[in-house]
């Protein structure tokens, strides 16, 4: 008798998932059931870590089948048991907050057709960690959230969780290990954080393995970011000759629950998006036999606020440091000790970061794409200029004298029309969490200050000049240049690349 059965629950009440390998892959199933076929995707409140459910046409979805597709030689790379274990603990990472988003719509639960993870644990802590800010956007109690979750049931098939495989005799491979050229699979975005890792990979003599998680779907989710991020891959391929290999994440769907009929529209989802990453590129780790897994995480990463319930939140916890070492517990575990999670641009805020990325690195630099483009002002430019990702990387950009043009960004953002994208002129709900928080707000107010140094002009830059606090902001400059363009001490790299990836940075920011 499954346990589900014995506890005579009401499976209508609850979801049930399933899972299955492909020759390509995994195939993920989930049986909703959705009583009403009218709601209207276009009310979702989509401003949270990575705006991700902008575009999005709404269908019946009954028991549909959601899928992600590797290269056949990577997936073949990996052992049935990896295989198996990947599938259990992705079909849990991706779905288990689904009964918290659909507390008001009487889902209690999930009954998984699948096995207990083995990484439950670490998927369960970080998506707790990410209520507080969810709540925050969702304009929610976060003790609300928190019981939703925390009251949530699972039941699986089976109570026998696979382990990672161990080798024994791994004294031949080490050995062999110690004199051939480090490998790092980066996860690829065109991002600045991903072009500035590849470029350091490249000065370190580190072979980089770059992939791209293409989260396309056929609802026209993110279509407009695939298609300039393939141009972008294109042109990586043509100037560079870097080869970029894609994984096909049809997930979206599954994984944020507006897309279902006749749910709760809310920003639940995100809590466990990177361990999700880092288990959707194990497979390359085996494949290269790498030595790390690079995220792109900044130093901002680390930075918490209080919300207005008085707990402790951090925008992107699973991008801070902290949860970079424990996903680094989960890749070790995975690649028998091989494989180490790191980021090598964690010592750097996002001015220090672009200063040394569009100097140093200009042929890298100029690929570089920070919209989300998940909306029709994404359609024609990588860069939709109607965001506050737009708003906040154009003000770098004329912080440091860089031609916005020069990466596509083409509109004057300095208009007074596009005031309401700039967090120093104050937050609102359409802005990207991270804008939303006001943690960012010190940089940007460091920017404006230096493209008002640059003799820039614009409408809110003489908004900017007549702000109540604009004097005793000038008197503070030289010590806020020190901070946003410093480098700082991160346990997010890796021991052994530390001083080296430290040093390359203090070189070319040492005049702050």
């Amino acid at each position: 008798m499954l346990i589900y059965e014995r506890d005579k629950i009401k499976k209508s009440e609850f979801f049930e998932i399933d899972a299955s390998l492909s020759n390509s892959g995994i195939n993920f199933f989930l049986n909703n059931k959705p009583t009403s076929k009218n709601t209207n995707n276009n009310n979702i409140n989509n401003n949270h870590k990575n705006h991700n459910n902008a575009n999005s046409k709404n269908n019946n979805k009954n028991n549909k089948k959601f899928s992600i597709k590797y290269p056949k030689e990577i997936w073949n790379s990996v052992s049935d048991k990896n295989k198996q274990i990947l599938l259990d603990n992705l079909t849990f990472a991706l779905s288990c907050h689904l009964p918290a988003a659909n507390n008001e719509k009487g889902k209690k639960g999930i009954i998984y057709k699948t096995a207990l993870p083995c990484f439950e644990s670490f998927i369960f802590k970080s998506t707790i960690y990410d209520i507080p800010s969810t709540a925050l956007i969702d304009n929610k109690k976060t003790s609300n959230y928190m019981k939703r979750f925390f009251n949530s049931q699972f039941y699986f098939k089976n109570y026998d969780t696979k382990l990672p495989i161990t080798k024994p005799n791994k004294q031949k491979e080490n050995k062999k290990r110690i004199n051939k050229q480090k490998t790092a699979i980066i996860l690829f975005s065109a991002g600045k954080e991903s072009l500035l890792t590849l470029a350091m990979c490249k000065e370190l003599n580190i072979r980089p393995i770059l992939v791209y998680i293409d989260e396309c779907d056929s609802e026209n989710y993110h279509e407009y970011e695939t298609i300039h991020k393939n141009k972008i891959i294109k042109k990586l391929k043509k100037e560079q000759n870097i080869e970029v290999y894609t994984i096909k994440n049809k997930l979206n769907e599954f994984q944020f629950n507006g897309y279902f009929d006749d749910m709760e529209f809310n920003n639940w989802g995100f809590g466990a998006m990177l361990t999700i990453f880092l288990l959707e590129v194990i497979p390359f780790a085996h494949k290269f036999n790498a030595d790390y897994i690079f995220f792109g995480n900044e130093f901002s990463c680390d930075h918490n606020t209080i919300n207005e319930d008085g707990w402790k939140t951090n925008y992107i916890y699973d991008q801070s440091s902290e949860w970079v070492k424990n996903l680094n517990i989960i890749s070790r575990l995975m690649t028998d000790g091989k494989t180490q999670v790191g980021s090598l641009v964690s010592p750097l805020f996002e001015l220090g970061l672009i200063k040394i990325l569009h100097e140093k690195y200009p042929d890298l630099a100029k690929l570089q794409m920070s919209c989300f483009a998940d909306t029709e002002h994404g359609e024609h430019n990588r860069w939709c200029c109607n965001c506050s990702k737009c708003a906040r990387l154009y003000v770098f950009f004329k912080a440091l004298n860089i031609k916005p043009d020069r990466v596509n960004l083409d509109k004057c953002l300095f208009a007074k029309k596009y005031r309401k994208l700039f967090s120093v002129f104050g937050s609102h709900d359409d802005m990207v969490g991270f804008d939303q928080s006001g943690l960012g707000a010190q940089e940007q107010q460091l920017a404006f200050m230096m493209a008002i140094e640059n003799k820039v002009n614009g409408a809110l830059i003489e908004e900017f000049k007549l702000k109540p606090k604009y004097q005793s902001l000038i008197r503070k400059k030289n010590s806020m240049k020190k901070k946003f363009f410093g480098v700082y001490d991160s346990i997010a790299i890796p021991g052994e690349l530390k001083i080296q990836v430290n040093k390359i940075y203090k070189k070319h920011l040492n005049k702050f």
